[in-house]
This record gives C-alpha cells, sequence and structure tokens, in this order.
C-alpha cells in the first residue's frame, strides 16, 4: 500500500464544514487548500497540482457541477478526482446525474462522517499505483506472448486512463478475450460513451452524435427517402424507424442490417481522439444482439481505423522504446491469418519475409521503399491483432547505427519546451512516475558511448540533460502550467492565423 501523501483542494462557502475537513485531512498528512468561490478554486487548481477536489454542490457564482465542467473544459491538461457534497441536493436522480455529469468518484451527503472522507482518499490514493502499473501492464502485452485471457481481462478492468488511440487496441482486447459488459468512455468535455459486448461481440455504441441518427444515415445511403423517414416518425404506434419501413415494405431487412454495422462503426471511430480519457470497463451479462460487430468484422474496422486515424507523431512516440526490438511472429500468428491479406500490409513488400529475418522497426525505416508511417502503421496493426511481439532488445551494431538512432530521437525534442518533452516521452513509456519515465526513456539511448568525445557521445549527454532538466520542469507545477497555457495560446493564434 502506498504511503504517499495527496494535494487537496475543499470548494466549500459553509466555513464549518471547510474547516473539519480540512482539519481531519492534515491531521493525516494530506497537503489541503480551501476556496469558498469558484475564481478562487480556479487559481489553485492551475498551479497546484490538485489530486483531490471536494466541491460542494450549491456555491456562491455557479453550481459546483457547472465548475468542474468549465474547469476541465478550458484546463483539460488538468488531472483531479473529485467528491460531490451536499446538504440540500440529496435526492437518488440527482446524485446519479450530478456524479456521471463530473465522473465524481464519490457523493457524500451532509452531515457525513469524517472517516468516510479518510477511507476514501486513502484508497484511491493507495489505488495510484496500482492504476499506473495496470496500464502499463497494457503495453506490456506487446511484448509478452504468454499472456492468457484471464490476465487481459483483468488488466482491462483496472484501467482507469489511456489516450483515445488506444482505443483500438481495448477494443481489439474486449473481443479476442470473448468480454462480456460495458466500456464506459469519458472525454474530458463531459462527454460520455458506452460500448456493450457480449461474448466478444460489439452490440451497441452508445454515442452523443446526431450525425449518426438512422433516420440521417438512411436518407444519405439512399436506402429511404425523406418522406419514407418523416412518415415514420410520425408513427402513431411509436414503432422504431427500422421496423416501421421494413414492416411497410419500404427497406429490406438486410439493407437495414447494413446501416447499422455502419453505425456502429461511424460511433466507434468518433470515440478514437488524439487526447487522455478515462475508460471503465465492467463485466456483465449483456444481451446478444443483431446486428454486431464480430472479431472479423473488427479486424476489417481495426484496419481502417489505424490507417485513417491515428498520426504519425503519437505513433512514433508510442514506439519510442521498443524501436530497437527484434520483433517476431507471435504463438497465434499464421500464414493465411486474413489481416496479412490486407492493404496496410501488402502495400510494404516483403514486410513479413523480413520480420522472419529478427528486424527492428529501426531496420524497418531503412528499407528502401518502405515509407515511415506505413511501417508504423502496419506494425501497430499486427501488434493489435496480436500476430506479433516484441523480443529482446537488439543491441546497436556499431556507434554509427546508435547516433543514427540518438538522431532520429533528438529530431522529436529539438523546438519542444520541458512539458512538451515530457509530454513525449510519457506517451512513449507508460511510466509510473516521472523518475520512470525518465529510467524508460533513457534506456532507449542505449549504453552510454566509450568514447566521451565522439560526435555520439555528446549527442547522447546532450539528449539525457534535456531529458533530465525536462522533468525537473514538469515537478514545478507552477512551470507546467504556464507551458500548458503558452501552448493553448499558440494552438489559438495558428487557428484564427487567416489563409493566404
Amino acid at each position: 500500500m502506498s504511503d504517499a501523501k495527496s494535494k487537496i483542494l475543499i470548494l466549500e462557502d459553509d466555513e464549518s464544514v471547510s474547516a473539519a475537513l480540512k482539519e481531519i485531512l492534515s491531521r493525516a498528512g494530506h497537503s489541503v487548500l480551501v476556496a469558498s468561490r469558484p475564481d478562487e478554486a480556479t487559481g489553485m487548481l492551475t498551479s497546484n497540482n490538485i489530486e483531490f477536489l471536494f466541491c460542494d454542490c450549491m456555491l456562491p457564482q455557479m453550481t459546483g457541477m457547472d465548475f468542474i465542467e468549465r474547469t476541465r473544459a478550458e484546463h483539460p491538461n488538468l488531472r483531479f478526482k473529485v467528491v460531490l457534497m451536499s446538504g440540500i441536493f440529496t435526492d437518488k436522480a440527482f446524485i446519479q446525474e450530478a456524479t456521471n455529469k463530473t465522473q465524481a468518484l464519490a457523493f457524500l451527503r451532509k452531515p457525513f462522517e469524517m472517516d468516510q472522507v479518510l477511507k476514501l482518499v486513502k484508497k484511491e490514493a493507495s489505488a495510484k499505483e496500482e492504476t499506473t502499473s495496470a496500464r502499463k501492464l497494457l503495453y506490456q502485452m506487446f511484448s509478452n506472448p504468454k499472456v492468457t485471457n484471464r490476465q487481459k481481462r483483468k488488466v482491462i478492468e483496472s484501467i482507469e486512463e489511456v489516450s483515445g488511440f488506444d482505443l483500438p487496441f481495448l477494443y481489439s482486447l474486449l473481443v479476442e478475450t470473448k468480454s462480456s459488459g460495458y466500456l464506459n468512455i469519458y472525454n474530458s468535455d463531459g462527454s460520455v460513451s458506452g460500448i456493450s459486448f457480449c461474448n466478444g461481440n460489439i452490440v451497441g455504441v452508445d454515442v452523443d452524435d446526431k450525425t449518426t441518427f438512422l433516420g440521417e444515415m438512411l436518407i444519405q445511403s439512399g436506402y429511404a427517402t425523406p418522406a419514407d423517414v418523416q412518415t415514420a416518425l410520425r408513427d402513431k404506434n411509436n414503432r422504431r424507424i427500422g421496423n416501421y419501413l421494413i414492416q411497410n415494405n419500404q427497406l429490406s431487412p438486410h439493407a437495414f442490417d447494413v446501416i447499422l454495422m455502419e453505425q456502429m462503426n461511424i460511433r466507434l471511430v468518433k470515440t478514437i481522439v488524439d487526447e487522455k480519457i478515462r475508460v471503465n470497463f465492467a463485466s456483465a451479462e449483456v444481451e446478444m444482439s443483431n446486428p454486431s460487430i464480430d472479431a472479423d468484422a473488427l479486424s476489417h474496422y481495426l484496419h481502417d481505423w489505424i490507417a485513417s486515424k491515428l498520426s504519425l507523431n503519437w505513433l512514433k512516440s508510442f514506439y519510442m522504446i521498443w524501436t530497437g526490438n527484434v520483433i517476431a511472429k507471435s504463438p497465434t500468428y499464421t500464414d493465411d491469418h486474413p489481416a496479412l491479406s490486407m492493404s496496410m500490409i501488402k502495400s510494404l513488400d516483403g514486410f513479413m519475409a523480413k520480420i522472419d529475418g529478427e528486424t527492428t522497426i529501426n531496420k524497418l525505416l531503412d528499407v528502401k521503399g518502405y515509407t515511415e508511417i506505413g511501417v508504423y502503421k502496419a506494425v501497430h496493426f499486427l501488434l493489435t491483432k496480436g500476430l506479433i511481439v516484441f523480443a529482446q532488445r537488439a543491441a546497436f551494431e556499431s556507434p554509427e547505427v546508435q547516433l543514427k538512432s540518438l538522431q532520429k530521437i533528438w529530431a522529436n525534442l529539438e523546438g519542444k519546451n520541458g512539458f512538451e518533452i515530457v509530454t513525449y516521452m510519457e506517451s512513449g513509456t507508460m511510466g509510473s512516475s516521472l523518475e520512470s519515465v525518465l529510467e524508460d526513456f533513457l534506456t532507449t539511448l542505449g549504453p552510454e558511448p566509450a568514447e566521451p568525445k565522439s560526435e555520439v557521445a555528446n549527442l547522447w549527454n546532450k539528449i539525457k540533460k534535456e531529458a533530465e532538466d525536462a522533468v525537473l520542469v514538469a515537478q514545478d507545477s507552477n512551470k507546467a502550467s504556464a507551458f500548458r497555457q503558452e501552448a493553448r495560446a499558440l494552438r489559438q493564434r495558428i487557428s484564427l492565423k487567416p489563409i493566404a
């Protein structure tokens, strides 16, 4: 169990409640700040690396829920857990709505026992290391060919935060392990999506998106006319639009299944975003329904998602620690696997033959005729399908080869500020702390060169210093906050710049 103490902010306009909370939490060794108004709390959240926010539902200026939503929208990089409190709004419906809206981990009805508070913080703080370790285990499946389905499910159920670009892998694992249950996805803008699985089939995708309403899709696909859809929507018997059109011979059952499959695909695509997201998978019995996305259909969707959605920058940082590892075929690999005939693999001439030759990503990037983005996406697709794994790390064949690798790493760091460098290292190393992120990153540089005044040694030391300095910056919450604000301002200037 972790002994680490937490930084906690109490946003409460009742001084007696905030004083009691501060006293009990401070006695337990936590660092506690108190604010009585939302404007006070905003500054404290952005400059103190707050881990827990205890927030009253009724505040001066706005509600606690509105404050949390606004703060997450304006400061998407902040990571704090919410505990809601109220002595007025305590009915079940309100609690459920407020908890979902704010992604709160608990709702405390006033008056509450202070032991509840201590147990809550202690439980979450002690689970922190386990959660990040579980996230790291998720990615380590790429280098573990013997992991069982039971172990995979256990890791999935313990994951709390990933990148939206990791969802194709998560979907693939849930289908591969024949899981049943619900995967909830929480985005930084407060939106929530739900994916339902039944025995390894995706049977439902709930996303708040008007562009994928069935009526609109039926019209766009040419399967129904606008007049037919409007008539169906006015049906007095409240039949579902598809059932109405089928029963009136205005739509074939097969065409309707095709549209439902496409609806699920489009909605799944919309969940795959380049940002940190919170996820929660709960095992449960889910009723089978048709149409559904099975393992074969998912392979085609995975191929298209990886080809169209994942950026080269994300893939490069993601595979940073594995570029020098030998790529090997997994125990589930077969020469006739359908994935090998897909365009992402076929477009790289002789790709699978090169994997037979104990190649690495670094070596594949040097193959004439191969594009950088083509190599990364093909490797990611095969890893997501579980057809290849990473074996032992290959030693650099010569100082010249190490120099070439270091030059590629430096190209990804040059011009970045400390916060951006740490973000780059975190996405590729998945360490459970800044220290472990740095440790993992330094292994990608290879051993310290023997000749201290050589070009390779100079670049090795230069990268090492940049990484160490970046971690120091990231540990200073004030500097990290300033860098985030600078990055947001830059993105805004770029978006407003007129096109010549």
